[in-house]
């Protein structure tokens, strides 16, 4: 193995304690607050019309996202010269882009959710689409392409273990994303995980419905999974920067 430096050490630690977490603030708010409500609001808001909204959305995640605004935060010509760069600086680049997606979630949030269930499956697409964009832009930051065909699953992928309830979920996907290509083999991969992902959304879309009030609360429950995702997604791709460097070794 590759010496550490002393933040990439740093970086490691934090990757671990994220992986063991049982469960975050994210989760811990939604399930004590939305799951009563899910029940109720999915009379009024089908699942289907959830797991429509997040196919729309993934659908159009495979269209490409010029990695520009990176680069140009980033001072650097492209991204191949931004994996060049130290993990610390990659975290910088990558704290100071999701402030912007974190804004865009929370307007979503306020929006549709003053139209409440009639809004519903428009914040499913939308918000869906947001953080995609975030998860592929935090990759940007670390110098990864993700133009293969492979990369949009990888994508939705990583969506998905942000959405996991339990270290050990967590860590298994981890090590299916690891070797994506072996995973999508099996063919049924993306409509699991966008099952997987209806029930999560179905919480949001719940709290967001609430009469009154849907708009502060869909405001600050999107603003909350948006900043949820992004820091999954750096965990992510820190790990990912690291062994692709041979200073950690690789998920199996």
């Amino acid at each position: 193995m590759i010496p550490l430096e002393d933040y990439e050490a740093n970086a490691i630690k934090g990757i671990t304690d994220w992986k063991g977490e049982k469960l975050s603030l994210y989760s811990r708010v939604t399930n004590s607050v939305a799951s009563p409500l899910a029940s109720v609001v999915s009379r009024f808001v089908p699942k289907a019309v959830v797991v429509q909204g997040i196919t729309t959305a993934y659908a159009a995640s495979g269209w490409r996202v010029s990695p520009e605004p990176i680069l140009k935060l980033g001072k650097v010509m492209s991204l191949e010269e931004l994996r060049g760069r130290s993990l610390k600086y990659c975290d910088t680049l990558a704290g100071q882009f999701e402030v912007g997606s974190h804004a865009i979630a929370a307007v979503d949030g306020a929006v549709t959710g003053a139209g409440g269930f009639l809004l519903a499956g428009a914040d499913v697409v939308a918000l869906t689409t947001i953080v995609l964009r975030a998860i592929r832009f935090t990759g940007y930051c670390y110098g990864f392409e993700l133009e293969r065909p492979e990369d949009q699953p990888y994508v939705l992928g990583v969506l998905m273990v942000a959405c996991t309830r339990s270290p050990t979920e967590r860590i298994e996907l981890l090590g299916k994303l690891s070797n994506i290509e072996q995973w999508l083999m099996k063919g049924t991969v993306e409509a699991v995980m966008i099952e997987g992902l209806s029930r999560q959304l179905l919480k949001l879309v719940s709290l967001e419905s609430i009469p009154g009030i849907g708009a502060v609360i869909g405001s600050t429950a999107n603003l909350m999974f948006c900043r949820h995702v992004t820091r999954c997604a750096r965990f992510i791709f820190q790990e990912r920067w690291l062994v692709e460097r041979g200073k950690l070794p690789a998920l199996t």
